[in-house]
């Protein structure tokens, strides 16, 4: 019965758990976080216009989050047909809209301000680039995490890409919990968001 907040992956349901918990100690969470499996089934499921999802759950509010990577594509196919002006337009909050006609919305992960990460995702303007490359484990990127996971791949013109391509789940279940309060603050906006909506 309560507002549900989907992510990409279970990984990234463990990750935002856990954010609560540290950001909000003493304070119930008032939705569920439930994985989709993947970006593909996820953006499969919110651009539903027709069928038994949307007619059951047109009211119950709803939120879709993916990566700010190749999933950049899914958000914005289902984001270009919405009415609605309800939306959070800085990418450091999480770039969110609600999709027209229900109580549904899309966002993406908020961007940390990690420069090195930064740069990834956005341009000098803030404006997102074509191919961004932000993963939720990115958000946690220290340069003495290397060996968690992380490395650094060469690109065209002498640039380089820090991906994480380390076992999603055991980061998840076994790093992330020796993080502290701080560590979570980039997701502290993204969570008053969904607050104020359930």
């Amino acid at each position: 019965t309560q507002p549900v907040l989907f992510t990409e992956g279970i990984s990234d349901e463990y990750i935002l758990d856990q954010a609560w918990k540290k950001l909000y100690p003493d304070e119930s969470r008032p939705f569920c976080i439930h994985n989709a499996f993947d970006r593909i089934f996820l953006r499969n499921l919110f651009s539903r216009d027709n069928d038994e999802f949307v007619k059951k759950y047109r009211c119950r509010t709803l939120f879709a989050l993916f990566d700010f990577d190749e999933a950049y594509d899914d958000w914005k196919g289902l984001i270009k047909n919405r009415k609605e002006t309800d939306e959070i337009t800085d990418p450091f909050n999480g770039l969110t809209a609600k999709l027209k006609d229900r109580n549904h919305y899309a966002m993406l992960l908020p961007v940390p301000k990690i420069e090195k990460i930064k740069k990834q995702v956005l341009n000098e303007d803030d404006e997102p680039w074509d191919q961004p490359h932000l993963s939720i484990e990115l958000l946690f990127f220290k340069e003495e995490l290397m060996e968690k996971g992380f490395e650094k791949k060469s690109m065209p013109g002498g640039g380089e890409l820090i991906k994480f391509n380390g076992d999603k789940v055991k980061f998840a279940e076994e790093y992330i919990l020796t993080l502290e309060e701080i560590d979570f603050e980039v997701f502290r906006p993204m969570f008053e968001f969904i607050k104020g909506k359930c």
